[in-house]
């Protein structure tokens, strides 16, 4: 049986996971919220198992939406990257793009004609945390597996539960959520790693 870390050491090795991990994280849940907003109901990711995205399928639910998000490419970022998106995956998949205009849209994309929107666009949608908090679960498994117990009583004195150190190395980078409760609540909100 491996030895414990103890707590510094479980408390940089958390560190060092987050540092990396948790800002892709939230790049990808940017990336896949836009994607869910302009295809709500063709966005499908395709993950290996060591929970890898391998592919995107996107397919319009109404062929229009290609033609609506042309129209607001240059205002809105969402936009402008669910196009993006879903003309790569129509390369990917079928290697051709079978709207001329996008196919346009993505060569003066390709050669820096197009830029991508400096204002966000009409798009408010709240982007979902998926993968950031997936990332999170993850960290408290990581210290289970150093033998940490994953959570506390709330008014235990003792901060040594594998949420407390998540917690502590969040506020330590900076990043949020930073309390244990919130961390906590996390767990329960998708699947654990096992």
């Amino acid at each position: 049986m491996n030895k414990r870390s103890s707590r510094e050491e479980a408390l940089a090795k958390t560190i060092d996971f987050l540092r990396d991990e948790y800002p892709r994280a939230k790049k990808s849940d940017v990336t896949a919220g836009s994607l869910l907003v302009a295809f709500p109901k063709g966005f499908v990711p395709d993950f290996d198992d060591d929970g890898r995205l391998l592919a995107i399928s996107i397919v319009p639910e109404d062929p229009q939406d290609v033609y609506n998000l042309l129209k607001e490419v240059e205002y809105s970022r969402v936009a402008y990257d669910a196009l993006v998106a879903w003309a790569s995956a129509q390369l990917l998949a079928n290697s051709s793009i079978p709207n001329r205009d996008v196919a346009q849209f993505l060569v003066s994309h390709l050669l820096g004609s197009n830029t991508r929107p400096t204002k966000r666009g009409r798009y408010t949608k709240n982007v979902s945390k998926n993968f950031q908090y997936a990332i999170l679960r993850c960290a408290v498994a990581l210290l289970e597996r150093e033998g940490f117990k994953t959570t506390r009583n709330q008014a235990t004195v003792h901060r040594n539960s594998a949420c407390d150190i998540v917690a502590e190395a969040m506020a330590v980078l900076g990043f949020i959520p930073q309390s244990f409760g919130e961390i906590k609540a996390i767990l329960g909100s998708g699947d654990r790693v096992g």
